[in-house]
Order: structure tokens, then C-alpha cells, then sequence
């Protein structure tokens, strides 16, 4: 259940995160821009996610560390389900997202189910939803520097 407030800062990101989508390289990349989506619903910058464990940014390989670690490989893995099965570009694919108020939820719009957009906003949304969940995990010891570095520079290329 996120907060009105969160919704609005949630959508201002998602405008955000689509512009910035035109300047990414890589399909990895785009998982910082997913990282703009939960800034607001748990209270922590993009950047607190970048290199974190073995999946969280560019790249992704070796043992999940912990559970926000495996949100991070989860959202990877749907990506990679959606761009190598389906014959999407999860990277290029823009997506709507709608508020229910009663329930306090954000959800997919209600697009054709088989669609590119739909099935990387729910990637997106369920990933946000992961970070939400396990937040009381979060260590910023798991974070590491080169792969910090090494995921901003592929970000902003």
C-alpha cells in the first residue's frame, strides 16, 4: 500500500525513466532506471542499489547474497524471459501505470496482456514491489565499488 503522495513522485520518475531509457546501451541498464521507480516508495536513492550484491546494476553473476539481492536477479530474469523468449526490447518499451485509490495500489494498465509494455511493467511494478518488501534487508555493506562504478558508467554513456 503506497501513499498518494509516493504515487505522484513514482509517475514523476517513470517520465523520468522513459526519457532516460533513449540514452541506455544495454538491456542491464535499464535496471537503474527501474531503481528510480522505488526511490520514493522506500525512501532510498537509485544509487543505493547500484552495485549492490551480484545483481543489482550492470552485470549479474555468481550466488544472490541476500533477498534484496534476489529481487535484483528475479527482475533480471524477467528481462531476460521478455527480450530472449518473447522477442521483446525490454529496454526501448514504455509502459502505463495506473493508481487504484481504494486500494492503494500502482498496478499495469490494463493493456493486452501478451503485450511488450505490459509484461516489462510488470517486471518493473513487481520488482519495486521486491525492494518494498524486503527493505528490512537492505546492507549497504553488500555494495561494491567496482561494480558501483562500473554501473554508472554504463548509465550515463
Amino acid at each position: 500500500m503506497l501513499p498518494r503522495s509516493g504515487i505522484v513522485l513514482i509517475l514523476c520518475m517513470l517520465y523520468l525513466a522513459n526519457a532516460l531509457n533513449m540514452r541506455l546501451r544495454n538491456r542491464k541498464a535499464h535496471l537503474e532506471t527501474s531503481n528510480l521507480l522505488t526511490r520514493s516508495t522506500i525512501n532510498r536513492e537509485a544509487d543505493d542499489y547500484s552495485g549492490y550484491g551480484n545483481y543489482c546494476g550492470v552485470g549479474g553473476r555468481g550466488p544472490v547474497l541476500d533477498p534484496i539481492d534476489a529481487c535484483c536477479k528475479e527482475h533480471d530474469d524477467c528481462y531476460l524471459v521478455i527480450d530472449t523468449l518473447l522477442g521483446c526490447n525490454s529496454v526501448d518499451t514504455n509502459f502505463i501505470l495506473s493508481f487504484d485509490e481504494n486500494a492503494q495500489e500502482l498496478n499495469c494498465s490494463q493493456e493486452v496482456v501478451n503485450t511488450c509494455r505490459r509484461r516489462v511493467c510488470v517486471c518493473d511494478v513487481d520488482f519495486a514491489r521486491c525492494l518494498q518488501i524486503n527493505d528490512v534487508y537492505y546492507d549497504p555493506s553488500q555494495i561494491q565499488p567496482a561494480r558501483r562504478k562500473r554501473t554508472f558508467k554504463s548509465f550515463f554513456l
